[in-house]
């Protein structure tokens, strides 16, 4: 074997080994629940007290009646989630759930995807295991964020067009649509590939529409999977908390919206406070009925400024790399919100450069797609470098428009895009042949 496969042999077991250590070695690191996790395990009947929301990630959870429902979503990381209880009955057995199972399963798929990537420069295996060993990923393993499914279903996803997989990069893809109803917007992209590169793919003519129409339909499910007020809530979230109290003109920006004066007391509130008039019925069906996404995109086209300035925001807001949540179990003694500062290398130099500095940021990515493009445009690398930049501009898009909450962690799945263009970047400069 060449030095560069030793190197490359042993670059996944130090990222086993570090992971290892994040996910099970105490204090084990996770990510504490923003009020989400309850989407996913709320089906399984086992949660934490609320009071640990933000503050702390907890080991233990117990299962018990009162954590047993369901708010309605459908999601690849309830899979994910049933493969974990199923490890904890088997070798625990009590009425607790240990949460780093969920750590084994978000952690074999992603050493999965980096035993299964093909022959790579010895930089650029350096590269992968700075960036995704960082606890800015790992972290979130040990969580039940959908995005966790999205990251590792991504992972596998680029694997298998590197490995030249149609059958199993559909299958990864269409886990990766379905983990969460903002990545659907994956499949637009998807499918062109597939019809593009079916050959290559080891698809035939009609296995690649095939392909291509099932991304489609699985972002028609993800879309629908939510329920309708995951959308109201958004919409709800950018239209009075971001949008109309920056409004100059909020009678005429209401009238945009299809609302009307009624709804001024709502300025300046979101979905998730108490007493908030969307938890009314009525006004809900109201509210979906005069309003939408489509409807917030026509009232951004009367105030291009506000898409640059929103845009500069959020970016500004995701430069932490990190949600502002803890990642210890109270037990351990750390104060509320601690966040590890092991194996965070990468999360903590991009955040110096981009914490708070939106412009900056979007300058960067701007900078990393036009080198990106220059380096593919006459290589076989362009169809899926196209692809790659196609599926994150949408994801920031997703990101910046779609909600105004919690907004560094709803840019997770765009930093792992980002960072992964990043890379292949430098394939591509050092003359490395990923396909």
């Amino acid at each position: 074997m060449s030095l560069s496969g030793h190197i490359n042999r042993g670059a996944i077991a130090a990222a086993a080994a570090i992971l290892v250590v994040q996910l099970f070695v105490p204090p084990v690191i996770g990510l504490a629940n923003s009020g989400d996790f309850g989407k996913v395990i709320g089906v399984f009947g086992f949660g934490t007290p609320d009071e640990n929301a933000f503050k702390f990630a907890p080991v233990t959870y117990t299962f018990e009646p009162k954590y047993r429902y369901s708010m309605g979503f459908v999601s690849s990381e309830h899979i994910l989630t049933a493969a974990a209880v199923g490890l904890d009955a088997v070798f625990h057995g009590d009425r607790t759930f240990d949460l780093r199972w969920i750590g084994f399963v978000h952690g074999a798929l992603a050493l999965l995807a980096l035993w299964l990537c093909p022959r790579r420069p010895v930089v650029v295996t350096l590269l992968i295991l700075l960036i995704f060993a960082d606890v800015g990923y790992v972290s979130v393993m040990n969580s039940f964020f959908m995005d966790a499914a999205a990251y590792v279903f991504f992972l596998l996803t680029i694997v298998f067009y590197l490995r030249r997989q149609g059958v199993w990069m559909l299958m990864a893809c269409v886990l990766l649509i379905t983990s969460k109803t903002p990545h659907a917007v994956v499949a637009i992209p998807a499918a062109a590939l597939f019809l593009v590169e079916g050959a290559r793919l080891g698809l035939d003519r009609w296995n690649a529409r095939l392909a291509a129409a099932t991304a489609l339909v699985a972002a028609v499910f993800s879309w629908n999977a939510a329920g309708p007020n995951l959308h109201t809530d958004a919409a709800f979230n950018v239209i009075f908390w971001r949008l109309l109290p920056a409004s100059s003109n909020v009678s005429r920006d209401l009238k945009l919206l299809g609302l009307n004066e009624s709804y001024r007391p709502s300025i300046g509130k979101h979905a998730y406070v108490t007493s908030v008039a969307i938890e009314d019925p009525a006004f809900r069906a109201e509210f979906q009925r005069r309003t939408s996404h489509v409807r917030i995109g026509w009232l951004y086209l009367h105030h291009p400024s506000w898409i640059w300035r929103d845009l500069r925001a959020s970016l500004a807001e995701a430069g932490s790399q990190r949600p502002a949540m803890g990642n210890f179990d109270s037990k351990y003694g750390r104060p509320e919100y601690s966040q590890s500062r092991s194996f965070a290398l990468w999360s903590d130099l991009k955040s110096r450069m981009f914490v708070h500095e939106g412009g900056r940021y979007l300058a960067a990515i701007v900078l990393l797609i036009v080198a990106a493009l220059a380096l593919a445009w006459r290589s076989e690398a362009r169809t899926g470098i196209i692809t790659l930049i196609a599926i994150l501009v949408l994801e920031l898009l997703a990101a910046v428009f779609g909600d105004v909450l919690d907004i560094a962690r709803h840019f997770f799945l765009f930093h792992a895009l980002e960072d992964v263009l990043l890379v292949a970047t430098v394939a591509m400069i050092g003359a490395a042949r990923y396909y």
